[in-house]
């Protein structure tokens, strides 16, 4: 699992518009191997966006990833860099590090090896094992062992 933080100046008078944008999203970057993406407009002096994710594979890969998202573009678009704010300049805004931020102190609470595809599969069969859970009063031993073979 990779870590990456990023802390962008936000553009004068465009923080509440980003805070209002960000509380609109739902789950944009669904699909790109995410374990976790945080966005927050914080308030030290002038306004910053924060951007930490935590995710399987190469940090150039994910943010390359990251920056052609439409919801992206919209995001950075609020803040100062990049200038102006395209896919293109977004994703070597990202990859040059210039504003990234190193964790200082990281806790967590998965193995680092660890997949978001993993997690995916577990939760699929807790999903399995509940729906058999339900039916199990219903069945015999036999009938029971079966299906349970069948979920592995």
């Amino acid at each position: 699992m990779t870590l990456v933080a990023l802390l962008t100046p936000v553009r004068a008078g465009q923080a509440d518009g980003l805070r209002a944008y960000l509380r609109g999203l739902r789950a944009p970057f669904a699909g790109l191997q995410t374990h976790f993406a945080r966005l927050v407009v914080l308030d030290a002096g002038a306004a910053q966006l924060l951007f930490s994710a935590k995710f399987d594979g190469e940090p150039s890969e994910y943010l390359t990833a990251i920056a052609q998202v439409d919801a992206a573009i919209e995001i950075w678009r609020h803040c100062l860099r990049p200038d102006p704010c395209t896919t293109e300049t977004l994703v070597r805004y990202l990859l040059d590090g210039s504003d990234r931020v190193a964790p200082a102190y990281v806790i967590d609470v998965l193995a680092p090896t660890v997949t978001v595809a993993g997690v995916n599969a577990a939760l699929r069969m807790r999903a399995r094992l509940s729906a058999l859970a339900a039916r199990a009063t219903k069945l015999d031993a036999l009938a029971l062992a079966h299906q349970f073979r069948q979920l592995l």
